[in-house]
């Protein structure tokens, strides 16, 4: 069986990473004034961080990855992956092309999909109103989604 393992791209299975994002990913921005960010964070537990490299390392080397705090109840340690250049969130969405996701997040990722597009087309700039239009649908597809994820989780 032929690898694709290398020291800087690890020997994992392209499915098995979209699934990890499926079920830890998340696809926002943050604004900064009129700057606004497009973000993908992929979250877990400190536990998993060399996991989370394998990850960044198998997509390119795309994004940092960042402690958290120690968590006030004693539970685990949060640990994330957080990918903000155009250049790798667009490594990124080849991938989840490539590999699609097939849940709830599938609908976040296409208007996400965009706004990266969108930042990329222009060089990181903002496009008028363009990208502003896909923030304000993003937030409304995520606010549909919220309800569904309580109900998960209860």
């Amino acid at each position: 069986m032929k690898t694709n393992a290398s020291p800087t791209r690890p020997d994992l299975d392209p499915g098995y990473i979209t699934g990890f994002i499926e079920a830890s990913g998340v696809f926002t921005y943050c604004r900064s004034g009129p700057q606004l960010t497009v973000v993908f964070s992929l979250r877990s537990t400190a536990d998993n961080s060399r996991l989370l490299d394998s990850i960044r390392r198998f997509l390119g080397g795309v994004g940092r990855i960042y402690g958290g705090r120690e968590p006030a109840a004693g539970g685990p340690r949060p640990c994330q992956l957080r990918v903000t250049r155009p250049a790798e969130l667009l490594r990124l969405v080849e991938h989840l092309e490539a590999h699609p996701l097939r849940g709830q997040r599938r609908a976040v990722f296409a208007i996400w999909r965009e706004m990266v597009y969108s930042r990329a087309a222009n060089h990181g700039r903002r496009a008028p109103g363009e990208l502003e239009a896909l923030a304000a649908e993003l937030t409304r597809c995520l606010a549909r989604r919220r309800p569904r994820e309580r109900t998960l989780r209860a």
